[in-house]
Formats: structure tokens, C-alpha cells, sequence
């Protein structure tokens, strides 16, 4: 029998005192570096503005549509029940779904470690070591599929611990179900399965599965997939306004046919390619000469070096600017987080299940983040930052009471467990004092760029015009006239770095012939032809100009 079985219940409120001031601080902090609109980043030495995947969400919730591969249904269900709220702009709703989700993901690691320790200080400094982390705190600010998907598996962990220690049916499909969210949108999340595997062959004398729950289970696990190509087919519909702009340009340049006009089979096979996003598997392979690049950007990030400043300042930034990007900012884990979790590996060695929960969690995802090679690798190591925290949590709570104790505990020695366990907090308060400057999204200058950027919501463009932008950029353009512009009657076409050179001729041909008004954001123009480009200066109205569009036809 453990330790806490002897022990009397505490009063509700005692129980729920801690947790109701982890959610009270950490969504504060959330809401108060909330991004306070639409997405957009201004690289100044590019000179452009851009929201990338975060602005496509905040335009597709409220259509209810298919985000890039492998496509979010929940993310974007979720986002859509967001944004019926009556505050703010929709697209600060879902950016306060970000803060939400973020927050319940702090108390879902909170609620592991309690019941894994039976402490509420440990478990602090688990939650708050993982909501202060860089790498999970800039996605609770500003909309991504990252914390919302590490949420529901957190939820899922949360829910496997109280299988283990209480093995009921309704905790094991619980855990199945939440896995089988992050799963089935996010295939990487497979490799944090042996983490939970681990933990139940620890603990399988306590946990015995029957093939009744397994059977249950394994259903629960694959629904998720089953309501994910659903979704894909009912949604991937030209004729829906999230859809019909891509599939116009796919039309034009004779990319992809219609998804409504493939025959079954085929649809069937694109669906499942789509929502596995297997159509970017190419990208997803280890590469030799990044090894050393990401190795360090991964150190710099766990060491808390970044809380003083950045990998490549100065000077050097010019050089290596891609890097310091992607090497992102701030701290996630940091020193004393990673020697509290050293110490929760030696301390609790002996119920081995626990500590390899949290060490395979970081070992499964880190493995994913070394293969994986896209520039957004650091986006990816939010359950490898939860293994740390978990661990960390465990140093936090010292040698695990092995014994039920028929006494009070000397008072000398419970003080100094909490005198120890109240130093442990110091590693999420480093986080957050070296986190907060760096990550607020909330800033008088983010203010006021957001300001001028909304004003193409209402710039005066004409009927049917088409706007040819990148893809980051396309997608700020599509949420701030689609959504707070209502203007359905405008195209927004992304234009893909990969095209050839005469790609921009040939659908500039096309829209003339239609006689519809096209313009080109200003990153396009490095694709023009020099000679037009003092053209489409002086044909511009001013006030388009001024927004960073320029006339290229009609």
C-alpha cells in the first residue's frame, strides 16, 4: 500500500487551492502577452509582414475549414466554438483559446505529478517550469497547433496515470481517445507511446489490462482518425470560400485537380495522404550537416542562456539570422529545471515507471526533432519540454515516501522539505522572469503595427480584385478580408517560392482576360519584371501603396 493511502482526505478547498492558483497566474501572464489580433511578424531587415499558419487558423475556424496538412479538425472545431464568443476580434478569440488551452495543459501536468508525488509544491514546479517554458508559452499566445495538441496529450498522460494507480475502464479509454486526438492529426506523438508503455509495465501487477478494455480502448484510439477524413471530405470543397482560392490557382496552373472531382478510391487516397501529411514526407529526413546547427539551437534553449540574451546578437545577427530564428528565444526547461530533473531521476529510481515516463518522453520527441528538418524544428519539442518538466516535478518532491507512516513525520524534517521544495520554485520563476520581455506579444509596438497592418480590412480595393502574396503573408491577407472585411469578392492567391520564373506571366494573363483588377503584395515584387515595376508604382492608388500592394494588371 502506498504511502497516501493512510493519509486522511484533506479539505476540498486545501485541495483545490494550489491548481485554482496555477490557472489563476499562468493564464494571467497568457493574457497579458496575448497577441491582441491577427498574427503578423515584421522581419525588419525584410521589411514584411506575415502570420504564416497562425493567421491561417484565425481565418479558417470561423469557415470552418481544412488548415494545411494534416489539416487540424479539432484545432479548428475547437477554434469555431471560439469564436462565437461575444470579445474582441475573432481573431483575438482564438488566440485566447491558445491562452485557455495552454493553461489546461499547465493543470493536466499538474494533476500527473500530484497524484504521482501525493505533494502540491512538486507539482508546481513541474506545471509551472512547463507553462513558463519559451517553446510552450509563445504557442499559448498566439494560435498554433503545438499547445493545443500538446494539451490533449498531456490530458492523455494525466489520465494513464489514474488508470495505473486505479485501473478503470473509463481512464484507459480516456487516454486512448485524447492519444488518439494527437495521433491522428499529429503522427510525430507516436513516438511518446513507449513512454506510456513503460510506465504501465512498471505498474502492470496494479494495472492488469482485460481484453474487454484493450478492445475499447483500441477504438477509442482510432476514432479520431476515422472523424479526421470525415471532416477532410466533407470540407475539401472548392465552392466553400476557405477552399476556392487555392483550387483556383490549382486550376490555372494545372496542379490538382478538385478533390470533388476524383473518383472515390482516389479521393480516399488523397484524404488519407492529406491527414497523415505524408504529401510533406520528403522534407522529414536526417540530414548530417544540420545535426550540429540543431544540436546547438536545442542546447542553447534547455541551458537558459537565452534568458540574457540572444544566440547570434549583434553583428552577427546579419550573418545568421535564419538560425537565431529558428534557434527561437528565451529559455524553455533552463539549468535548474534540468538539475531538478536529474535529481527526480536519482531520487526516484526505485518506482523506475514514473522516472521513465518523463526521461522517454523527451528521448521519443528528441529523436523526432533531429530528424525532422524543416526550419520550424523548436516548434516541435513540446512533449520532450513536458518529459523535463514531469522529471523536474519529481526532484521538486525529494525521495518518494516508500512506507505508510503510523506517525506525523519528524517537524524538522517536514520543514525542511518545505523549505527545499519552496527553493524548487525558483526554476519556473527563471522562466518567467527571463521569458516574459521577450515573449509579450502585447507590446505598444505590436499594438501599433497590428493597428496599420487591419487597415487592408478596409482598404479600397476594387470588386473582384486578386491578390498574389506568399504564403504567410496570404494567409493575414485572407483572415483581414474574408473575415473582418467580408469580402468574399476578393481573391487571395499564395504564390509559391517554387514556381518558375514565367508562373507569375501566366496567371497575370489569366485575370486579365477576366478583366479583374490584380495586385502583388510587396515581397512579390522581387518576381516582377524590373521594368514593370515603375509601372505598377504609378498605377497604384496611394492609399494601397502605402498598405504594401502594388497594381500589376487591370
Amino acid at each position: 500500500m502506498h504511502a497516501h493511502a493512510a493519509r486522511p482526505h484533506a479539505a476540498p478547498w486545501k485541495r483545490w487551492s494550489a491548481p485554482a492558483g496555477l490557472a489563476c497566474a499562468v493564464f494571467a501572464v497568457y493574457l497579458g502577452t496575448l497577441t491582441p489580433g491577427v498574427a503578423i511578424k515584421l522581419i525588419e531587415s525584410v521589411g514584411w509582414f506575415g502570420g504564416g499558419d497562425s493567421a491561417e487558423l484565425q481565418y479558417m475556424a470561423p469557415l470552418v475549414g481544412v488548415c494545411h496538412p494534416p489539416g487540424y479538425p479539432f484545432l479548428t472545431l475547437a477554434g469555431k466554438l471560439f469564436t462565437l464568443l461575444p470579445l474582441g476580434s475573432v481573431a483575438w478569440r482564438i488566440n485566447l483559446m491558445m491562452a485557455v488551452f495552454g493553461t489546461l495543459g499547465a493543470l493536466a501536468l499538474f494533476g500527473a505529478l500530484r497524484r504521482i508525488t501525493r505533494q502540491a509544491l512538486p507539482a508546481l514546479v513541474g506545471a509551472g517550469t512547463l507553462a513558463f517554458s519559451s517553446a510552450y508559452w509563445k504557442h499559448c499566445i498566439t494560435p498554433e497547433a503545438y499547445v493545443f495538441y500538446g494539451t490533449v496529450l498531456l490530458l492523455g498522460v494525466y489520465a494513464f496515470v489514474r488508470f495505473v494507480e486505479t485501473p478503470r475502464t473509463l481512464w484507459l479509454v480516456t487516454a486512448a481517445a485524447a492519444l488518439g486526438v494527437c495521433v491522428s492529426n499529429r503522427l510525430s506523438e507516436l513516438l511518446v507511446l513507449p513512454a506510456l508503455l513503460a510506465l504501465w509495465i512498471a505498474q502492470r501487477g496494479q494495472a492488469p489490462f482485460r481484453l474487454r478494455q484493450v478492445a475499447i480502448a483500441t477504438l477509442a484510439f482510432l476514432a479520431p482518425f476515422a472523424v479526421t477524413l470525415l471532416y477532410f471530405f466533407a470540407r475539401e470543397d472548392p465552392r466553400l470560400l476557405h477552399a476556392r482560392d487555392d483550387a483556383l490557382r490549382d486550376a490555372i496552373l494545372d496542379e490538382e485537380p478538385a478533390f470533388t472531382s476524383l473518383p472515390f478510391g482516389q479521393k480516399l487516397r488523397e484524404a488519407v495522404l492529406y491527414c497523415t501529411a505524408q504529401k510533406w514526407a520528403d522534407e522529414a529526413e536526417f540530414k548530417a550537416k544540420r545535426f550540429w546547427w540543431d544540436a546547438d539551437k536545442y542546447a542553447w534553449l534547455l541551458s537558459g542562456a537565452g534568458a540574457f540574451g540572444e544566440r547570434y546578437p549583434g553583428a552577427q545577427m546579419r550573418v545568421y539570422w535564419p538560425k537565431s530564428l529558428e534557434q527561437g528565444v528565451g529559455v524553455s526547461v533552463g539549468a535548474p529545471a534540468l538539475v531538478l530533473a536529474l535529481v527526480g531521476g536519482v531520487l526516484w529510481i526505485g518506482r523506475w515507471g514514473y522516472v521513465l515516463l518523463g526521461v522517454l518522453l523527451v528521448a521519443g520527441n528528441t529523436c523526432f526533432y533531429f530528424y525532422h528538418t524543416p526550419p520550424d524544428n523548436l516548434d516541435f519539442i513540446l512533449p520532450s519540454v513536458a518529459g523535463y518538466a514531469l522529471l523536474a516535478g519529481l526532484g521538486a518532491a525529494g525521495a518518494p515516501r516508500r512506507h505508510a507512516a503510523k506517525a506525523a513525520p519528524p517537524a524538522r524534517s517536514g520543514a525542511l522539505r518545505r523549505v527545499y521544495q519552496g527553493l524548487c520554485l525558483l526554476a519556473p520563476l527563471f522562466l518567467l522572469a527571463g521569458n516574459y520581455r521577450q515573449l509579450d506579444e502585447s507590446t505598444p509596438a505590436t499594438r501599433q503595427q497590428l493597428a496599420e497592418f487591419s487597415k487592408i480590412a478596409t482598404a479600397a480595393f476594387p470588386q473582384r480584385s486578386v491578390i498574389l502574396a506568399r504564403y504567410d503573408q496570404a494567409n493575414s491577407y485572407r483572415y483581414l478580408l474574408y473575415i473582418e472585411g467580408r469580402r468574399a469578392d476578393i481573391s487571395v492567391l499564395i504564390y509559391r517560392a517554387r514556381y518558375p520564373a514565367e508562373t507569375l506571366s501566366r496567371l497575370l494573363a489569366h485575370f486579365a482576360a477576366e478583366r479583374r483588377p490584380v495586385f502583388l503584395s510587396v515581397e512579390m515584387l522581387r518576381y516582377a519584371p524590373p521594368g514593370q515595376r515603375q509601372i505598377m508604382n504609378r498605377r497604384t492608388p496611394p492609399e494601397l501603396r502605402r498598405l504594401g500592394f502594388f497594381q500589376a494588371a487591370g
